[in-house]
């Protein structure tokens, strides 16, 4: 019998793990059968609904386990991949009687329900249940053992597989008029370090001007920070929405920056796209971060630390943006180590070990 893969998406939204399991379905898909599923058909963005490959079938689904068992046995799928929680809990309601193949794919959702109090108890239970049933799950940052180690639950069918990226070349370059860029592209929301980075490049601007240098902030992506720093009004901070092609963007950064603090960030795209772009990067010491920028000959950010907030701290991630923007050698060696490290997220080496899990 041929191979035939469903994956399971909580939702279509722009998040993280939503736009690495379309990444992943689109690459599957050149070597076997794989159709896409949303936990959650109302919470899709069309945006990112046509990041879906042809040749991968969107299966329309109302969210209920009945009608997710149907289609399972109906469309003769062989085994059937879950990204984020609430695809995870509906799978283990689906397949209550086995017989197909389930591997999740687990992202920093369940490690911000263990910091949402008020949710662990109705949490815990169903992600035992969920854990203990999946065949395989698939962490890509280490810190995704901790749901494991908090519940006291078997580990031995954990493996961990980097998330993949195929390069995009950018059509054009997307860059404001100034001698230094800085730039975030992701979410925007609370925690992923936006309003730090305004902060912080206010400073700079002023430090860099006094010194002859001009340069602009660029904040790219969607989210409920957009309107508010777009009505603070300043004008070398550019805020876009989200954008069919943020590489375009990236292309223009000078040093690109992710200082989060984010609950539930896990192994973060935005860094593989800066690598991938061979950008100079400022980040802080969260989650996957440090170890996915680090080779043997250096690190490709400068990383900073947390303010008594837990947030990234400001005198710090001014310092950082400051440093790279005067200290050329330090830029190239950044640069040097950013282009070394992308070769470790391969999209062909994550599907060869994904297909070696899944099937």
């Amino acid at each position: 019998m041929s191979e035939r893969l469903l994956i399971v998406a909580g939702d279509l939204e722009l998040g993280g793990g939503q736009i690495f399991a379309v990444r992943l379905a689109n690459a599957l898909a050149r070597s076997m059968s794989v159709s896409l599923v949303s936990a959650d058909p109302a919470r899709c963005d069309a945006r990112l609904r046509a990041r879906v490959a042809p040749n991968v079938d969107v299966v329309p689904c109302d969210g209920s386990p009945a009608q997710l068992a149907s289609i399972v046995r109906d469309g003769g799928y062989t085994a059937v991949n879950s990204h984020l929680w609430q695809a995870d809990a509906l799978v283990e309601r689906a397949l209550a009687h086995g017989g197909v193949r389930w591997t999740i794919s687990m992202h920093g959702c369940y490690e911000l329900l263990l910091e949402t109090p008020d949710a662990v108890g109705v949490f815990r239970p169903a992600a035992e249940r969920v854990l203990r049933r999946a065949n395989a799950v698939v962490i890509a940052a280490e810190k995704n053992r901790r749901v494991f180690e908090r519940f006291g639950l078997d580990a031995s069918h954990v493996v961990r597989i980097p998330y993949g990226y195929e390069p995009v070349v950018p059509q054009r370059v997307e860059r404001p008029r100034a001698d230094v860029v800085f730039g975030i592209a992701s979410r925007a929301v609370p925690n992923k370090g936006w309003e730090q980075a305004f902060y912080a490049f206010a400073r700079v601007r002023a430090e860099l001007l006094a010194r002859g240098v001009t340069s602009a902030l660029v904040l790219v992506g969607g989210g409920p920070l957009v309107p508010i720093l777009r009505d603070l009004g300043h004008p070398d901070v550019h805020v876009t929405d989200w954008v069919a092609d943020p590489e375009s963007w990236i292309a223009g950064f000078d040093i690109a920056m992710l200082p989060t603090s984010y609950p539930g960030e896990s192994y973060p795209n935005s860094v593989i796209e800066y690598l991938a772009l061979e950008k100079p990067i400022v980040a802080t010491r969260w989650a996957e971060i440090p170890a996915m920028v680090a080779t043997e000959r250096g690190s490709a950010a400068t990383l900073i630390g947390m303010d008594a907030h837990g947030t990234a701290d400001i005198d710090a991630l001014a310092a950082a943006m400051l440093e790279l923007a005067t200290d050329r050698d330090l830029r190239a060696a950044r640069v040097a180590a950013a282009t070394s490290r992308s070769r470790a997220f391969s999209m062909d080496e994550c599907v060869r070990r994904y297909r070696a899990v899944l099937c």
